[in-house]
């Protein structure tokens, strides 16, 4: 019995045309065979070039028996069928081929005319083609959606780096300054943060990619809480990373893309610093205290935030975009609100 490569469910077509479906073991490094079982990790047998016409996995994958071009010889392999025949993809070279009676290797250079030449001129899509790479999952995007006769938006994974210019508001939710009648302590920072993003397809659902964030930035809050007889003047200082995890959707315009987005955060307090003055006032008399005790210490925030923005591709595979986004954190002791307006670019 030859090394098992791992067991799918599938089906195999003898060359009459004949199906028997089982287990199916096919390794893409020697794509000249494959093994075939009724059961799983039952007794199998080996199935050659000759003996099949191809076979079909359960995860959609379909395979077939083709002459390709290899270094400028032909070979008969099972090489992947990528939509109705659209592709051919050898995984062992990874390599790409056009359909035809010996079919020619695609290289990076001919993609956009082939994909061209297979699309029809007045497809939504068709300006934005030179987005489609030379990798599998690209390429079944493209054909399932062609098949279907669909123009979603072209999905390629990108990355990038961003600036926000940000509204925070903090509120403190527990007794901090010790003067319960007193409405929670809350105050606002106008301030600017920095980071990173990828924006990578999911490629089973057409127009949606999920972009994760990686940011750095700091708060500075400064507020007044007054009574008939005290006043607390207080500030807390933040510094902090956030990561984020956005699904995204997006369409396509002439030049443009707009999109929405809604997704987790999570904001980690890296130094934190709080003072508080309190003045009491007896008569002609002002009493001052220093309130030192932080309601804020190192710690992890969690919360949701959603967003939307437009995209302006000014050349053929980078774009520069605009954003605006509401972002709320939780905590124990405090919440944050903050709203942003973030200009980004892909590299």
């Amino acid at each position: 019995m030859l090394q098992s490569y791992g067991q799918s469910k599938g089906t195999i077509i003898m060359k009459d045309g004949l199906k028997s479906q089982g287990f199916i073991d096919f390794d893409p490094k020697l794509p000249d065979h494959v093994q075939f079982s009724r059961m799983r990790n039952g007794s199998s047998l080996t199935y050659n070039l000759q003996e099949l016409e191809g076979f079909t996995l359960q995860n959609g994958k379909k395979y077939a028996v083709k002459t390709v071009s290899v270094d400028g010889t032909p070979l008969s392999l099972f090489v992947e069928v990528i939509g109705d025949s659209a592709f051919f993809y050898l995984k062992r070279d990874k390599v790409f081929f056009k359909p035809s009676n010996i079919s020619e290797q695609i290289t990076e250079k001919e993609l956009l005319p082939y994909l061209q030449s297979i699309t029809a001129s007045s497809a939504k899509w068709h300006d934005d083609l030179h987005l489609f790479k030379l990798k599998p999952n690209s390429l079944r995007y493209f054909a399932k959606n062609i098949e279907a006769s669909k123009s979603p938006t072209v999905l390629f994974p990108s990355a990038g780096v961003f600036s926000s210019f940000n509204r925070s508001v903090i509120t403190i939710q527990h007794s901090w300054l010790n003067v319960a009648p007193l409405s929670p302590a809350e105050a606002t920072s106008y301030n600017i943060g920095a980071g990173a993003f990828a924006d990578l397809p999911l490629w089973k659902v057409n127009n949606l990619s999920v972009q994760t964030e990686a940011s750095y930035g700091k708060m500075r809050f400064n507020g007044t809480l007054a009574s008939e007889d005290a006043r607390y003047d207080y500030k807390v200082n933040l510094d902090f990373a956030m990561l984020s995890l956005l699904p995204k959707y997006s369409l396509s315009l002439p030049k443009f893309r707009v999109f929405a987005q809604a997704g987790l955060n999570v904001m980690h307090i890296l130094e934190s610093d709080s003072h508080a003055m309190e003045a009491l006032t007896e008569g002609d008399n002002v009493w001052l205290r220093d309130i030192s005790s932080s309601p804020i210490e190192s710690e992890t925030l969690y919360g949701l935030g959603v967003s939307a923005g437009i995209s302006y591709f000014y050349r053929p595979k980078h774009y520069i975009s605009l954003g605006i986004s509401q972002n709320k954190f939780y905590s124990k002791h405090f919440n944050i609100s903050n709203q942003s307006v973030t200009a980004s670019i892909n590299l």
